[in-house]
């Protein structure tokens, strides 16, 4: 057999670390020597394996790339289950089923801690609670129980505490003379109620007789009913030829002619003219003949007031934008050439697989995104024309899966980067998901979450 070969045809193979091996036997000719890595063996032809088992998974679990058996040098990402906090740990396959470190010592989430009541027999301890613990609840002789007797401390998600299944129950007197706490709260809040409106009624009347003060100071004369109609007849009240025409020149009325267009008024069943010359106007006034033309033209947004009656736009950057989230059907890259874009990257920067291809083929950039050096967790940007373009570092390597504490913290430099240079409007895929594994369900509530204090519109598309 040639070196490395033993046994009938010379078919199997030896991986001796010094000599070769016995052709028939396939014992190493030094056996001091050892194997090389990663084998094992008289002869060295067993390949050194970890199984899942020897792990000690206790409240735990692997988070990706789930086996059986792993080979020499694999190395698995563990994380505790959900209701237990712990930091994901790393361990490596090392021997025959010997891993470098065994799983997380995983400990259930907190709970929040009970209030102190009186009259209460159970429970005898107000805190220090965690996931799964079961409390109940009693009350002393003479006293009821208000609420569930049992409480059960829950998962709350992805946050490092928990929640109970309900409130906290109340002991009360079973012949007591007082009200619940829910029927005083009632009253207090039907009292505060009544005074709210009274407070409204007599501002209302206060700003009326304002009014009316100020309406006595102008020239009026009312007309009837009959004589409403017939002017209504012989005259159509939107002829552009009996519009009060007013010149505005340093904020006073200068001059008034051809008022004889009236008001009708169908709650006292008169109609009158009504004008005033002795008041000031400001300058942001419009002329009444240009509203008469902004609503025939069937409210138009172009013409001579639309500066004045029109707000700008979250586009045009006016005013206040809020926060806004929305998903819709469509190619993320047909959004406005105006939008910002993000998606998510390994470090290594391969950009080979899913929607990361056609970033790449569209806005190249790769040796400017690695000169950055962004690690995990971080963000690596490229300015391109009027838009930046996100690169949200989630895992180290391309063959690696993301976790949500590596988005959120790539979420979180996003935000940063996008308050710093007035970023309002962004637009994404479903980050995260797809080839990555990760829930859109947690990952859309862990964006609306981060972002919902700045002023942004993130669309996310879907085809």
């Amino acid at each position: 057999c040639k070196p490395g070969s033993f046994g009938e045809n010379c078919k199997k193979r030896c991986h001796c670390e010094v000599g070769g091996c016995n052709a028939i036997t396939g014992k190493c000719i030094n056996q001091s020597a050892g194997c090389k890595v990663p084998w094992t063996g008289e002869s060295c032809s067993l390949q050194i394996t970890c199984g899942k088992s020897f792990l000690h998974l206790v409240k735990s679990k692997i988070i990706h790339d789930i086996r059986d058996t792993y080979n020499f040098g694999d190395i698995v990402n563990i994380s505790c289950n959900a209701g237990y906090v712990e930091h994901a740990k790393r361990t490596k396959c090392v021997g025959i089923n010997k891993w470098s470190e065994r799983g997380p010592v995983c400990e259930g989430v907190p709970c929040p801690d009970f209030n102190k009541t009186d009259n209460s027999e159970l429970p005898t301890k107000l805190s220090g609670y965690r996931f799964q613990d079961a409390v109940t609840f009693k009350c002393n002789k003479g006293y009821i129980l208000s609420g569930n007797a049992s409480l059960i401390c829950l998962a709350n998600g992805l946050y490092s505490f928990g929640k109970w299944n309900s409130v906290q129950p109340v002991c009360t007197a079973e012949n007591s003379s007082e009200f619940p706490a829910a029927i005083v709260g009632a009253a207090v809040g039907s009292s505060f109620a009544v005074i709210l409106i009274v407070v409204i009624i007599v501002i209302i009347i206060i700003r009326r007789r304002k009014q009316e003060e100020r309406t006595s100071k102008s020239t009026v004369y009312k007309e009837t009913s009959s004589e409403f109609r017939k002017w209504r007849e012989e005259k159509p009240i939107r002829s552009k030829t009996d519009i009060t025409s007013s010149i505005i020149t340093e904020s006073k009325v200068t001059s008034s002619k051809n008022i004889d267009t009236p008001y009708y008024n169908d709650e006292d069943g008169e109609g009158y003219y009504s004008f005033t010359l002795d008041k000031q106007i400001p300058r942001s006034a419009i002329l009444v003949k240009d509203f008469f033309e902004y609503v025939e033209n069937g409210r138009e947004t172009e013409g001579k007031i639309e500066g004045s009656v029109l707000k700008p736009s979250m586009a045009e950057g006016g005013g206040d934008v809020g926060f806004s989230f929305e998903e819709k059907k469509g190619d993320l890259f047909d959004c406005p050439e105006t939008d910002a874009l993000a998606h998510c990257v390994s470090e290594d920067l391969r950009m080979g697989k899913g929607i990361a291809v056609l970033f790449k083929k569209k806005f190249g950039g790769v040796g400017e995104l690695i000169s950055q050096g962004k690690k995990t967790g971080e963000v690596a940007v490229l300015k391109k024309q009027k838009r930046f373009v996100y690169y949200l570092i989630t895992k180290v390597k391309a063959t690696g899966k993301p976790t949500y504490d590596t988005l959120r913290a790539s979420l979180k430099e996003l935000k940063v980067h996008c308050v710093k240079n007035k970023v309002h409007r962004l637009a994404m895929p479903k980050i995260g998901c797809g080839l990555d594994r990760l829930e859109w369900e947690e990952v859309s509530t862990m964006i609306c979450e981060i972002f919902s204090d700045i002023d942004i519109h993130i669309t996310v598309y879907t085809l």
